[in-house]
C-alpha cells in the first residue's frame, strides 16, 4: 500500500458514490422482516436491534411505506413497501422495540392479501367468516390454512379474564395466549392450525420455518378422509 501513485488512489473517487448506493442498497435489502394480517390491519415486523426511536422516521402512504433513520449525515432509508392494496395512512402506527420495528398498516377494506408487495391476484376475496357472532371490527390473525374454521383465539383471550372453573388445561392455553407477545401468538395460531389441532408451539423461530405437521397422540394413528 505504501507504494501506491496518488493518481492511483485518485481514480477511485468516481466511483465513490456509486459504490456508497451499493452499500446503502444492500444495507436496505439485508434488513429482515416478518408479516402477518388481521382484519382490518397488515403487521409487519423489521428485524433490526438498538435503533434509536428518536431517530426513527416512518412515512405511511395510500401504497407504500418507507422507514428511515436520521442523523448527523442526514437521513439513511431503511426498508420501503409498495402494497399490493391500499391503506389507511392516518390510521397507520408503528412502535419501535429494543428488537425491532413494528409496523402496523390500516387495511382500506377487509380482503385477504396474499402477498405483501406487487398485484394481488385474490385482491375480491374476503376473508372468511370465523364465528357467526363476529364483529366487522374484529381484528384477528389469519393464516393460511386447510381448516374450513379458524379458531377463535381472540375469544380465547377474552375469556382467560372470565373463566374462573373448568378444564385447567385449556384455562393455562388462554392465560398464556392472552399475555404472550406478537411472535408468540402467530407460532401458536400456526401450530394449531396447520397440525390440526395436534401440536400448540410458542416457538416462532421453530414454526415459522414451515408447515407444522399432524402429530396424533401415541397409540393413534391420523387419517385424512375424502371430503
Amino acid at each position: 500500500m505504501r507504494s501506491v501513485r496518488l493518481s492511483q488512489v485518485w481514480l477511485l473517487t468516481p466511483c465513490h458514490l456509486h459504490f456508497s448506493l451499493w452499500c446503502l442498497r444492500m444495507e436496505v435489502e439485508s434488513i429482515k422482516h416478518d408479516w402477518y394480517q388481521t382484519d382490518n390491519y397488515v403487521c409487519i415486523s423489521l428485524l433490526r436491534r438498538n435503533l434509536d426511536p428518536n431517530a426513527l422516521q416512518v412515512e405511511f402512504s395510500p401504497r407504500s411505506v418507507r422507514v428511515s433513520v436520521s442523523d448527523s449525515n442526514g437521513d439513511h432509508l431503511l426498508k420501503a413497501f409498495s402494497f399490493s392494496h391500499e391503506i389507511d395512512p392516518n390510521s397507520s402506527s408503528y412502535k419501535c422495540t429494543p428488537l425491532k420495528v413494528e409496523l402496523k398498516a390500516a387495511k382500506m377494506s377487509a380482503v385477504q392479501w396474499s402477498c405483501l408487495e406487487g398485484e394481488d391476484p385474490t385482491a375480491s376475496l374476503k376473508l372468511p367468516d370465523t364465528s357467526p357472532h363476529q364483529s366487522m371490527t374484529s381484528d384477528k390473525p389469519t393464516y393460511p390454512t386447510s381448516h374450513k374454521k379458524a379458531s377463535d383465539w381472540d375469544k380465547l383471550a377474552k375469556e382467560a379474564d372470565e373463566i374462573e372453573e373448568g378444564d385447567p388445561l385449556n384455562n393455562l392455553f388462554a392465560k398464556i395466549f392472552k399475555d404472550a407477545n406478537d411472535d408468540t401468538k402467530k407460532a401458536m395460531i400456526k401450530s394449531f392450525t396447520e397440525s390440526g389441532g395436534t401440536v400448540l408451539s410458542t416457538n416462532w423461530d421453530e414454526v415459522g420455518k414451515g408447515k407444522v405437521e399432524v402429530k396424533p397422540p401415541d397409540g393413534m394413528e391420523y387419517r385424512k378422509y375424502p371430503i
